[in-house]
């Protein structure tokens, strides 16, 4: 307070004066808080008008918005008590703020009473609101300090930590406390001390203006931790060094997945080095990026990938790069595997062929292809092989084709899964299935079926002789056999069978059965021939001698009957000289067989089987029907119109005839025998007047039969 005032008494008219023109808000009260005195200053901070009069005016009038806190202020100071505030809100009529700095004491008059108050004040609303915004700015500091998703911290130039955020303190590993009674050494790895701290005199020195570097803290417990450091200097004004600021980042993932990363690539490359095959990766264009050892050694190429010449251009056979390059091209297009077989040049500059195949690798956000994964498989033994297989299959085929047997092989259960295209030629089925049985004839089905489940069931060969039905409904003789083939442990693996047209074969046995059989009753039937010769010639011989030279005669014709009946090469022989050659020497002399037909030749099988015919008919017309008897006579007339011909035997005068209780050899000789040889039918009929035989036969195309 001014000092001249001081000394002045509340009444004096110079105090009103003296504080009016002074330079500090001042204002002095008496004990009913009217004005006495005011500092021009006092009512400018406190926004009264200029020159409004206030003095002898209630401080409370003055200022209706004065809080009532300030009653018991005044009451305080009135009492004697000194009062002050260096910061205090003023709410103004308008609702704005000021801040103002204050003093409030008693004013003691001469006698040491207490005749008012002095109010010194000073707005302060700048300040306050410069140091508002200095705490505001350094909220927002330490806001932004402590919530950084990086760590910072403060250093001293000797790396002592001043400051740290709570993102370093996360990151380091300590408790903030902790953190600021240590120096970065003492946390940071033995290996990366020295580079840091090279970097930090640089830093000092001025060389660099900031560095930054990756290396390992050691947290609290021993723990490794990576980050990326960034430091920074600041200087005071006059230059030296004030303190580091230090930046970091948790990297302890990215490192882990980076050595994962490598670790993942060391172990693809060592199981792509051990791989037997050759294994590649190239970019989405094609470009490779990656060869395994197996390349290496095969091609003998050491060269890195990106220096490497394009493998088409320089190790694919010329003819196999315009096929390979269109699949590739192809795959790209839509995206699909990639595949195809070409030749691959050695480093001794033989090519091989191998399967080559690639899968895309997409871009798992866009789909886009990045790269192409592949393997070359060496295929050439097995292409060979197949080669070799093919070959031996086209053996095999066209054995099975041009061989005159039908080749089938079957399933261990005996499905027939492979038949020769002959069988299809035969019978027009293709044998698989029920097709087989369906071609057979039916009286051979049940059986065939028994014999080769059997050999199916117990592994014994199978050997059948059946028939087949031909195309052109013919049943021929085949015969049918299979062998098993079996593996190391004795089991069924395949059936290996041929099937065999032995039909001639069949017949020629048959008719060779027939004939043994015949030449036994022939032999039988000579003896009684000659029996019956020898007493119907001694019977009517008027004496020894005549008796002897018919007996002789008809012996003589009867051997030369026997050499038609056993002549096989018999060419151009007609039915009559057939007819004659035989039954001349069964009948004798005096035409007792009247003939009556056209001339018809014969082939000399037919001529065989007429022969045997009226071999069997004279015989047994001479021991039992019409030549037993000198009055009986035979019939055998023919007749022919080209393409079939028709031959009747009718026996007349001889003994009563019956049709006999069974069969003898000789019915069966001529309904079974003659008649299949012929490809004919031969009828029998025993009638009232004797023995009629009729045999019906087609000729060949040029009449003979």
């Amino acid at each position: 307070m001014d000092s001249d005032a001081a000394q002045l008494s509340l009444g004096d008219p110079m105090l009103a004066r003296v504080i009016a023109d002074s330079p500090v808000g001042l204002a002095v009260f008496d004990q009913q808080m009217r004005y006495v005195a005011v500092s021009e200053r006092f009512l400018t901070d406190l926004g009264v008008p200029a020159r409004r009069p206030v003095i002898g005016q209630s401080h409370y009038d003055v200022f209706p918005e004065i809080p009532d806190r300030w009653r018991e202020l005044h009451r305080r100071a009135l009492a004697g008590e000194t009062l002050s505030s260096e910061k205090d809100a003023f709410d103004r009529a308008d609702g704005s703020t000021d801040w103002v700095r204050w003093v409030l004491k008693p004013w003691r008059e001469a006698d040491g009473r207490i005749g008012g108050l002095a109010l010194y004040s000073e707005v302060i609303t700048p300040r306050v609101a410069a140091q508002l915004d200095l705490q505001a700015a350094e909220a927002r500091y330490r806001a932004v300090f402590n919530q950084a998703a990086v760590g910072v911290a403060l250093l001293s130039p000797e790396g002592r930590f001043l400051e740290v955020n709570d993102r370093y303190c996360q990151i380091a590993g300590y408790p903030k406390e902790e953190l600021q009674a240590l120096t970065f050494e003492q946390i940071t790895h033995p290996d990366d001390v020295n580079s840091d701290w090279d970097q930090a005199r640089a830093l000092l020195a001025g060389r660099i203006q900031t560095y930054s570097m990756e290396k390992r803290y050691l947290r609290k417990g021993g723990e490794l931790v990576w980050i990326n450091l960034t430091v920074s200097l600041v200087r005071r004004p006059d230059g030296e060094p004030d303190y580091f600021v230090a930046v970091i980042e948790d990297i302890d993932l990215r490192k882990r997945a980076e050595a994962a990363r490598q670790d993942s690539e060391e172990r693809f490359r060592l199981m792509a080095n051990v791989l037997p095959q050759i294994m590649w990766i190239t970019d989405a264009e094609g470009r490779r990026e990656f060869f395994n050892r197996q390349w290496t050694d095969y091609t003998g190429n050491t060269d890195a990938p990106e220096t490497a010449d394009g493998v088409a251009e320089s190790y694919v056979h010329p003819d196999d790069q315009a096929i390979t390059m269109a699949r590739f091209e192809e795959a790209r297009r839509v995206g699909k595997t990639f595949e195809v077989e070409h030749r691959i040049r050695s480093a001794a500059g033989e090519y091989r062929w191998f399967l080559v195949r690639g899968e895309p690798y997409r871009d798992p956000r866009t789909g886009e292809i990045l790269q192409w994964f592949g393997t070359s498989v060496d295929i050439h033994d097995r292409r060979l092989m197949e080669a070799a297989l093919r070959e031996s299959e086209e053996d095999y085929r066209h054995a099975a084709e041009l061989n005159p047997q039908v080749a089938w092989t079957a399933q261990p259960d005996g499905q027939l899964d492979r038949v020769a295209p002959r069988w299809m030629e035969w019978t027009g089925s293709s044998g698989l299935g029920a097709t087989y049985t369906e071609a057979l004839h039916p009286d051979d089905v049940r059986r065939t079926l028994e014999v080769w489940g059997r050999s199916v069931a117990t592994g014994e060969p199978y050997d059948i002789v059946h028939r087949v039905q031909l195309k052109t409904g013919e049943h021929r003789w085949i015969r049918s056999r299979a062998y098993p083939r079996r593996d190391e442990q004795g089991n069924i693996v395949r059936w290996y069978g041929t099937t065999e047209d032995i039909h001639e074969q069949k017949t020629a046995e048959d008719h060779l059965r027939l004939m043994v059989l015949e030449l036994n009753h022939r032999v039988k039937n000579n003896l009684a021939t000659v029996q019956s010769i020898a007493f119907q010639t001694l019977r009517g011989a008027e004496s020894t001698a005549e008796a002897r030279e018919a007996f002789l005669q008809r012996i003589t014709a009867l051997a030369a009957a026997h050499d038609v009946l056993t002549r096989e090469q018999w060419e151009g022989v007609s039915l009559r000289e057939v007819a004659h050659g035989v039954l001349d020497a069964l009948s004798g002399a005096g035409g007792r067989v009247r003939m009556e037909g056209p001339r018809v030749a014969l082939t000399s099988k037919n001529a065989l089987s007429l022969s045997m015919a009226f071999h069997e008919l004279g015989t047994n017309a001479l021991k039992y029907g019409a030549l037993n008897r000198s009055e009986g006579v035979v019939d055998l007339t023919w007749t022919s119109d080209g393409s079939r011909l028709a031959i009747e035997w009718r026996e007349r005068g001889g003994p009563a005839v019956r049709a006999p209780e069974r069969r003898g050899f000789g019915s069966r000789l001529l309904e079974r025998g003659v008649a299949a040889e012929l490809n004919g039918e031969v009828d029998l009929r025993f009638e009232a007047d004797g023995l009629v035989c009729r045999i019906a036969a087609p000729l060949p195309a040029d009449g003979s039969a």
